[in-house]
């Protein structure tokens, strides 16, 4: 699919400075990707895939249980900090469940391949779910978290 526009300019300097982004090139070329369904982008995102989701199901549980473990703290850095740090602190957990959640969903999406099972024996249920009731139960923490817990809040 071909596209056009303004964006071009913006798309070819990315482009050209992939290995510059790090940990954000993922978050590239899987958009990129995404949008125009191009073999360019998905040969991108298959060079990443092991870094991404494993190539075996311990290097998987591994994987999600360092992405489960993390919190947020004063110290991370988020588009409208100001805001959001006082729910996000409050509800520090979600940090870990929606990256580990967001890891299984692009898996998915992009490389076709399912992370489930594995998120279910890394994802502790009990507070995966009273944490949910929690944020379901607070407006405003939804409100300034978006779209922060928007994987998290449909499961």
């Amino acid at each position: 699919m071909k596209r056009d526009g303004a964006y071009k300019p913006i798309e070819r300097s990315y482009t050209k400075s992939s290995p510059l982004l790090y940990n954000k090139e993922f978050h590239f070329w899987s958009r990129r990707y995404l949008w125009n369904r191009d073999d360019f982008s998905y040969k991108k995102l298959l060079k990443l895939k092991k870094k991404q989701i494993g190539s075996s199901d311990l290097e998987r549980k591994m994987l999600l249980e360092g992405l489960v473990k993390k919190e947020y703290s004063k110290t991370d850095d988020m588009n409208a900090k100001d805001i959001r740090i006082r729910y996000a602190l409050k509800y520090k957990r979600i940090k870990g469940f929606n990256l580990a959640l967001f890891r299984g969903l692009f898996s998915e999406i992009v490389y076709g391949e399912s992370l489930k099972r594995v998120l279910r024996e890394v994802l502790p249920n009990e507070e995966v779910i009273k944490l949910k009731e929690s944020l379901l139960g607070d407006p405003n923490a939804l409100m300034h978290l978006q779209p922060i817990v928007l994987i998290f809040s449909t499961m």
